[in-house]
């Protein structure tokens, strides 16, 4: 029928269910496909939308570095059109592009940026989330009690939204925050209570990581035999959901605590 506005949502759609049901390499073919449409209709909104939703997808993939250039195109584009929400979106997601590379320092700009757009919008949520970003910046600069002040902020956010996703998440940081300040008894409640949240709001890359970091503290408490099976989980759901890094991460500390068993 030649509706290209409405097979731009079609499409956008299909591939916002693939992300969702951990299939990125699906959502981002059906995202390539919004990316020539909103070209050919000059919808430089949806120009940005799109390319910072791929950008995500290579985030969960934890390849930041083929995610960057995504941000890059979507945030000046955003900035053209007045999108302060997709700005500010594009900007926090750069951040975190930053962080998973290790370069925390340079992350902290664009949370700080984020920040008070988030805040100007009522928009809770990613005020949230940009606050515990801050507080992973602080994390990856060993200022843990600072890092956990952010992450009280935000989990305060979210728990008065009902934000189950979102206390998970940032429980989940909250237990690493106590696993590098050597409590770890502290750290596995809070990530217990993290792992049960991700189950039950169906967060699989959640779940996986958390897992990874409860295998960790059984492995540094001595607890092996737990440790192992953990792992395991893990690895499972990496492989499921296209993290490679993640699951050559979780195979090699596999491989040498099996060494270490037998």
């Amino acid at each position: 029928m030649g509706d290209q506005a409405q097979e731009f949502t079609i499409l956008r759609n299909i591939g916002s269910v693939y992300q969702a049901i951990g299939q990125p390499q699906k959502a981002l073919e059906y995202l390539n496909q919004v990316l020539s449409l909103t070209k050919e209709l000059g919808d430089r909104a949806g120009e940005a939308s799109a390319l910072n939703n791929m950008g995500v997808i290579y985030l969960g993939m934890s390849q930041p570095n083929q995610a960057l250039p995504f941000f890059n195109q979507a945030l000046p584009i955003s900035q053209e059109v007045g999108s302060q929400t997709q700005e500010a979106s594009v900007l926090n997601n750069i951040g975190l592009a930053y962080i998973i590379t290790d370069q925390s320092q340079k992350a902290l700009p664009f949370f700080q940026q984020a920040l008070p757009i988030f805040q100007k919008l009522g928009d809770r949520a990613r005020e949230a989330k940009a606050l515990e970003n801050i507080g992973l910046v602080y994390s990856g600069t060993d200022q843990t009690q600072k890092a956990l002040e952010f992450y009280s902020q935000a989990l305060l956010i979210e728990k008065q939204m009902d934000d189950r996703a979102g206390v998970g998440g940032t429980l989940s940081n909250m237990g690493e925050a106590y696993s590098h300040l050597g409590q770890p008894q502290k750290a596995l409640a809070l990530l217990m209570q993290s792992l049960s949240i991700h189950k039950e709001v169906g967060n699989r890359s959640g779940e996986a990581i958390t897992l990874y970091d409860i295998g960790s503290i059984y492995i540094n408490t001595g607890q092996l035999h737990k440790a192992l099976p953990t792992l395991k989980q893990a690895l499972t759901i990496f492989k499921q959901v296209g993290d490679r890094a993640r699951e050559t991460a979780t195979l090699n500390k596999i491989e040498k605590l099996k060494l270490i068993l037998h």
